[in-house]
């Protein structure tokens, strides 16, 4: 805190890394801007440590000639084909649990006594095909990186819960579904929450090496339900991930006596609605010879991480397999 406070009184602001790059969520934000500027402070999310420094020296500058005048969806070229733009950050994300400018608000009290009246702008990034996060076609992958400030928090209760269901629960607020990844001890998997009600389509699980291997396919498969290329049914083979893969419908009985979609329960309860989706589909891939779990012959590696929800629940098998201890 000392080594920081000198560098806003030697250079009338300092900057602040928090997290790894490529992880969900690293963010940079300012402090100073507040103090020596009378200007909102500065956020954005995933941006290589010395990239962000270089950004919040430019805004910095700008900010102090008069170049930049902060302005809710304004973009904020420096030469891009698609700018940043920037969006105002919502009060209750400065004031919230997460703290994602927690030095900020610490400062602003240390000089005024009071941390209400900090203001924030988040400067936030397109995908590489130039499409914003409020925008159809932005590229999901990317919006676990990148949280939306700019809206209210959401789930202030889901900051004492494991990361990816903190990250899930943050998703669900902002854009209404999300996908969940899992890494277990023995098996991992993703699911979705919030297809049924989002897009009219069915909920949909898949297994594989670990949780974001699985999460990966479901975001595409997500966008195949929405552009209403994939009607999913029982049985149905498709090859809209560039290989054949099969969908067989969860049995009503795994969705009620195991915990495979544990926030879908969760997201549903909170809603008033019954507590298990009307449908959910497991996407199954086949081994090297095209065969799957419940075809004779198919390789036991690849029919052990695939468990068979559509089959009805028996706590012997998950026991078998070491599922479960």
């Amino acid at each position: 805190m000392r080594g920081l406070y000198r560098r806003v009184r030697k250079h009338g602001w300092a900057g602040l890394y928090v997290g790894a790059y490529g992880e969900a969520p690293a963010w940079a934000y300012s402090l100073g801007f507040d103090e020596t500027l009378d200007q909102p402070e500065v956020v954005m999310f995933d941006v290589p440590r010395d990239i962000a420094s270089g950004v919040l020296w430019q805004a910095f500058d700008d900010l102090k000639s008069g170049e930049l005048r902060f302005e809710e969806g304004a973009t904020w070229s420096m030469g891009e084909d698609h700018p940043p733009i920037w969006r105002k950050v919502h009060p209750s994300q400065i004031s919230g649990v997460v703290g994602w400018l927690s030095l900020a608000q610490q400062r602003r009290f240390a000089r005024t006594g009071q941390f209400s009246g900090l203001e924030a702008f988040q400067l936030v990034l397109p995908d590489p095909e130039g499409h914003y996060p409020w925008e159809p076609g932005y590229d999901e992958h990317l919006r676990p990186r990148q949280p939306a400030l700019y809206l209210p928090e959401n789930d202030p209760q889901a900051f004492d819960m494991p990361a990816p269901e903190r990250v899930a629960r943050r998703l669900i607020g902002e854009r209404g579904w999300t996908i969940v990844p899992v890494d277990g001890a023995r098996l991992c998997w993703a699911y979705s929450v919030g297809l049924t009600e989002h897009i009219g389509g069915p909920d949909v699980i898949a297994f594989g090496p670990d949780g974001a291997a699985a999460h990966d396919k479901l975001i595409e498969v997500q966008k195949h339900l929405r552009e209403r290329t994939l009607d999913i049914e029982d049985g149905l083979r498709w090859r809209g991930l560039g290989y054949e893969v099969c969908w067989r419908q969860v049995h009503e009985s795994q969705i009620e006596e195991y915990d495979w979609f544990p926030l879908a329960k969760a997201f549903r309860s909170t809603r008033g609605e019954p507590q298990a989706p009307v449908r959910i589909f497991q996407l199954f891939v086949p081994d090297i010879d095209g065969l799957y779990p419940w075809e004779i012959g198919c390789d036991r590696e690849m029919r052990d991480l695939q468990p068979k929800l559509f089959q009805p629940f028996d706590l012997s098998v998950i026991r078998r397999h070491e599922f479960i201890a």
